[in-house]
């Protein structure tokens, strides 16, 4: 069952995400309160924001299913491509609907104590999908691939089997093996029309790295969580080693610390985090454009949320996300087949709570970011300034949780 979960899971191409690379959260209830999760402990995808959080989750399993739409335009009509004087073009990227289904359980070891548990889940990715490149216009008629889509396609899938422990009463520790798994498929093309070597294999690589969180909760109600993850080491896409040449092939996923804060007020939760994200250390998304790179910068990533409960049955969710694009305005040209702009988004979202059953509904939108070439970095002989990137985004959720070991937590650690 577990194979076919993560074959599932893979094949439905989970694609683009919101802070860079990365989803703005992991699961719904994070997600609608505009991904903040360091500092919260709310379900078992607690595991994928913060491992340290686990030990206070009760024994339960969670099933969740995103509907994300990121819709992707690059034009040149401002630009001169080869100073060829052919007018500029506006294209909108098809493949606009993406499924990003995620699982994870957690069970006791020791009751308050020590806990255990895994998640599949979808980090990111990126995506776009065509129907023209940015050459057509200034290429010959009937020139090699001058009809064929444009895009790239990158899945990266973890697996993270987990481990907290509550040390003393108030400070959580957790730990989670990352095992990924990513796809890549391109069809790109050159200039001349020329096919991109590999173009249109999709390939396959393996992953491996790790993330350590802790919690501490100094007075009641109040948390402090802090997260640090590596960078995860991926082998290399064998057909696509000519393109990504500063990585042999590899396309790795950058390391990141974050931190965050809740407090609860009576039936109020309040929850702010902190995150960076360190892409100019990773080969090939962090090389410069001059050296065959994406030349993405760190970036910035600022999450808000709150919660409510109204009764014992229903919880309503808010949140506003903020991260910076790791594009600079003289890598835009560079970057149109990797648009990943967006800035602001907004969630809400709601959890219907009935017996040990919980239904999760989310609702996310990035607000349409555009970025402009301001330079000829890439070269004067080329023209790309004036070229243009934008995407915006929606995001619907849904997910179930079963809560199957019910444990008065508090009593337990009274007793420690």
């Amino acid at each position: 069952m577990m194979k076919k979960l993560i074959i599932l899971l893979f094949m439905s191409h989970i694609l683009w995400a919101t802070n860079g690379m990365k989803s703005i959260g992991f699961g719904n209830k994070n997600v609608a309160m505009g991904g903040a999760g360091v500092a919260l402990h709310l379900d078992p995808m607690t595991m994928a924001n913060n491992p340290a959080g686990l030990v206070e989750v009760e024994d339960s399993l969670s099933l969740g299913l995103e509907i994300f739409s990121p819709r992707r335009t690059f034009s040149t009509e401002d630009a001169d491509l080869f100073g060829a004087g052919a007018p500029g073009r506006e294209e909108d990227s098809d493949s606009n609907f993406f499924f990003i289904p995620h699982f994870a359980v957690k069970s006791d070891i020791i009751p308050g104590r020590l806990s255990t548990g895994i998640a599949i889940f979808g980090q990111g990715g990126m995506n776009t999908d065509y129907n023209k490149g940015p050459f057509e216009n200034v290429q010959p008629p009937g020139s090699p691939g001058i009809d064929e889509h444009r895009g790239v396609d990158l899945a990266h899938l973890f697996i993270t089997p987990t481990m907290s422990i509550n040390l003393w009463k108030g400070v959580n520790f957790g730990f989670s093996p990352i095992i990924g798994l990513a796809s890549f498929k391109s069809s790109s093309f050159q200039p001349d029309g020329n096919v991109n070597p590999g173009s249109n294999e999709r390939n396959y690589a393996f992953g491996f790295g790790g993330q350590f969180g802790l919690q501490i909760e100094p007075i009641e109600n109040l948390i402090l969580g802090a997260l640090y993850r590596t960078e995860v080491y991926f082998s290399g896409f064998n057909d696509y080693e000519d393109v990504f040449v500063a990585s042999n092939g590899s396309i790795n996923t950058p390391p990141l610390m974050a931190f965050g804060i809740s407090y609860k007020i009576m039936d109020v939760t309040l929850a702010f985090d902190y995150e960076r994200q360190f892409y100019t250390v990773v080969d090939t998304i962090g090389t410069s454009t001059l050296n065959g790179g994406f030349g993405w910068n760190d970036i910035n990533a600022f999450k808000l949320g709150a919660a409510y409960d109204i009764n014992e049955n229903w919880t309503i969710r808010a949140g506003y996300n903020y991260g910076d694009s790791p594009i600079s305005d003289g890598d835009v040209f560079a970057n149109v087949l990797a648009p990943g702009v967006t800035q602001h988004h907004v969630t809400c979202g709601a959890t219907l709570s009935f017996g040990n059953w919980e239904i999760d509904l989310t609702y996310m939108y990035a607000f349409n970011h555009t970025q402009r070439q301001n330079n000829q970095r890439l070269g004067a002989a080329l023209n790309s300034q004036g070229t243009k990137i934008e995407m915006y985004q929606h995001n619907i959720g849904i997910g179930l949780v079963w809560k199957f070991g019910v444990v008065n937590k508090e009593e337990v650690k009274d007793e420690l």
